[in-house]
């Protein structure tokens, strides 16, 4: 009976039936998300964009969209704001493609690099960008960011589904999907190399890698002296993941936290918290208790907080 469903749900106009019957019941959205997930080609609107995505009943993050549509509230409208005025956009962790292909439709004229490891992603991002007619400016890179150039292993689900969480450390991304994970090798760059012999200047990059942070930090110090990007980057507090996931102690070294405010710090960054009422200047990554996606800035803005409404006043200093 399981294996019917899961047939039925994956055929594109059964599953748009169903889904469509299921969106008018919200009370029912969170059993949707995981029991009747999108199959086919949805439209999304992201912070004003309207952006397409398919999925093949495998994709948690585009079936939460499609369902709830509450996916980075925050963060959103303020990468669409600095998208629109950057010319080169890199977005490391790139997953199915949401902030490059809204980071293309803001920003009209950029050029975007999205780095993305996990190769069933991959393929799915490579669809997502020319659903979107966009494969002329976002160039896909089927690998990972770090502090050098070679080889690395990533952890995913073994049965090749879209992964939001594939990540160096295999108890990081079996602690957010129980699913059996396998072990893969990938590509590693770091885009210090990458843009070496370009000739680009980095306006912004968005940073989601999975507590890889540091090392992709690590690996652009050059563009961050050189070129001095907007960076937007996801920095777990160190010491509750530790305390939510103790089996991370035998993998990764105590106190990325500190090493990540540390290099950011030495290079003349400020750190603002995003948050439902706007940016908040913050001294540390300890801000917020969970994951948090952070705006990281080359100059100390006047004030230590901006509503969205505020916008036009960071563009003025910077």
């Amino acid at each position: 009976m399981k294996g019917f469903v899961r047939l039925l749900r994956r055929k594109h106009a059964v599953n748009a039936v169903v889904r469509k019957l299921l969106l008018r019941l919200r009370n029912f959205a969170e059993k949707a998300i995981t029991y009747w997930p999108v199959s086919g080609i949805i439209e999304v609107n992201l912070a004003g964009v309207d952006v397409r995505l398919f999925a093949a009943a495998d994709d948690l993050l585009t079936s939460k969209l499609y369902y709830e549509n509450n996916w980075e509230r925050n963060v959103l409208p303020w990468f669409a704001f600095f998208s629109s005025q950057a010319s080169v956009v890199v977005d490391a962790g790139a997953n199915v493609g949401l902030f490059s292909l809204l980071a293309a439709k803001a920003g009209r004229t950029s050029r975007i690099y999205a780095f993305e490891p996990n190769p069933h992603n991959v393929e799915r991002l490579k669809v997502n960008v020319e659903l979107n007619g966009v494969s002329d400016r976002v160039e896909i890179v089927a690998a990972a960011l770090g502090a050098e150039s070679g080889e690395i292993q990533i952890h995913l689900p073994a049965n090749a589904s879209i992964s939001g969480v594939s990540s160096v450390y295999k108890s990081h991304s079996t602690w957010f999907d129980k699913t059996e994970h396998k072990s893969v090798a990938v590509p590693l760059t770091s885009l210090d190399s990458f843009f070496r012999y370009r000739g680009e200047k980095v306006d912004l990059v968005k940073i989601d890698v999975e507590l890889y942070e540091v090392e992709v930090l690590k690996g652009m110090r050059r563009i961050i002296e050189r070129d001095r990007p907007i960076i937007f980057c996801e920095i777990f507090n160190d010491v509750i993941r530790r305390k939510l996931n103790p089996a991370l102690e035998n993998e990764i070294e105590r106190g990325y936290t500190e090493m990540i405010a540390s290099l950011l710090s030495s290079s003349g960054y400020f750190f603002y918290s995003i948050t439902n009422q706007g940016l908040v200047e913050v001294p540390h990554f300890f801000f917020s208790p969970m994951s948090s996606m952070y705006l990281l800035v080359p100059i100390k803005l006047r004030q230590s907080h901006y509503l969205y409404a505020e916008r036009h006043l960071i563009e003025s200093e910077l």
